[in-house]
């Protein structure tokens, strides 16, 4: 097992700072990202115990992938941030609202 580490994430510090007469608020912080590089697979995480964490094998993905289908896809909805999730929607309701407008040759029943 292959394994990368970065420094351990650091409460957020926030401070006030002049410059030119000016006040600004500077935040500063860092976060850990771990990753471990299994039986073919890189994962990725960030959580304190994914160093001992179990690990689906690589033989147990591609089995889920495998079946009627070439090609398999699993989305998680709650990990799709916000501004994603607000963009889809916004380009669906445009879409769908320029195909569900009224044409010149329709009736107006």
């Amino acid at each position: 097992m292959n394994q990368l580490k970065n420094p351990q994430a650091s409460p957020i510090k926030t401070e006030i700072v002049e410059c030119d007469g000016k006040w600004f608020m500077k935040q500063t912080g860092h976060n850990t990202q771990q990753y471990r590089y299994l039986d073919r697979l890189l994962y990725s995480n960030r959580g304190e115990n994914f160093p001992t964490l179990e690990l689906p094998s690589s033989q147990d993905i591609f089995d889920s992938l495998e079946g009627d289908s070439d090609v398999g896809v699993r989305i998680y909805a709650d990990r799709i941030p916000q501004g994603m999730k607000s963009l889809g929607w916004n380009m669906l309701n445009a879409a769908m609202g320029t195909q569900l407008q009224q044409r010149g040759n329709e009736a107006t029943d």
